[in-house]
């Protein structure tokens, strides 16, 4: 494990190979879950950038600044982090999908 931070809204690992690990506090996030989950992965230079609008699998687009690294946070992955299960997120490099929502959404 390369980075971990634990706070009122939950922890975050941030391991080597760069995927991570979010665990929030069910309470902080049925307040507000983009504000929970936005506020872990501040921890290990990950934003939320858009969503990704999908008819199967809805999920939000994520980007770590300083791996140069996109992640997706799945509808179902969210609903595991409402019940306050370890949700694992993998790091991939942006694809072209990816460097478009980027580019739109995000300053790159």
């Amino acid at each position: 494990m390369a980075r971990e931070n634990i706070s009122n809204y939950g922890v975050v690992r941030e391991y080597k190979n760069g995927n991570i690990t979010l665990k929030c506090d069910p309470v902080e996030f049925a307040n507000d879950p983009l504000l929970a989950v936005s506020e872990l992965l501040f921890w290990v230079d990950t934003d939320i950038v858009c969503e990704i609008p999908d008819v199967w699998q809805p999920s939000l687009l994520l980007y770590n600044c300083r791996l140069g690294r996109c992640y997706e946070l799945f509808e179902s992955s969210q609903d595991d982090l409402k019940t306050g299960k370890t949700v694992r997120i993998y790091a991939r490099v942006p694809n072209e999908y990816d460097k478009e929502f980027l580019k739109e959404n995000y300053m790159v």
